[in-house]
């Protein structure tokens, strides 16, 4: 049995022509109004093609479902949708489950080129990559449930992040959201 057939889901990509207020909100009604269940949702704005966005949305059901074929009509049937495209299943690869799970992922905290390009201002400095190798392996040693690790920031790299946390303050009354500005202070 595939598991697919156990849990059939089903990925979308609706194109927009125009942006337009609402175009979203009439998409997200339709599923609604269907009884499907979306499980994931992404947008993507304008290419050459169009001047709207595109929704890229996963959800529970099959392309054979009728439920899901009378959808996909629906939506194509909406002011300024131009296309609407079933795609392949995709095979989603391992994720964590549970928080211990993420002890796994340890091994993406390389500390070489993964995090640091060529480009970084530090990338060419040996100290500061000795100093990033000492973080990320602090950061690699952790496990779920353990003491987390204290970095000790020498002298240099406070005053370098008082700076950056001065600069982005100002910055923040301007761009940040209202949620965020309500955590900083905590």
């Amino acid at each position: 049995v595939d598991m697919h057939d156990l849990d059939p889901r089903t990925f979308l990509i609706v194109e927009v022509k125009r942006d337009r207020p609402g175009v979203l909100g009439e998409i997200l009604e339709l599923f609604t109004r269907s009884a499907i269940n979306m499980t994931h949702i992404e947008s993507r704005f304008k290419s050459f093609a169009r001047d709207g966005p595109s929704f890229h949305i996963d959800f529970q059901g099959s392309m054979k479902d009728m439920e899901v074929m009378d959808l996909m009509k629906a939506i194509k049937g909406l002011p300024g949708v131009y296309d609407v495209t079933p795609q392949e299943a995709r095979e989603v690869p391992w994720f964590p489950m549970n928080i211990r799970e993420l002890d796994l992922t340890t091994d993406t905290l390389d500390g070489g080129t993964a995090l640091i390009n060529e480009d970084h201002p530090g990338f060419h400095d040996p100290v500061y990559r000795d100093r990033r190798s000492e973080i990320v392996s602090m950061a690699k040693s952790y496990r779920h449930g353990d003491k987390l690790p204290r970095v000790r920031y020498t002298e240099q790299e406070t005053k370098t992040w008082q700076a950056v946390y001065e600069r982005l303050k100002a910055l923040h009354e301007k761009w940040a959201c209202r949620e965020y500005r309500e955590m900083l202070p905590q």
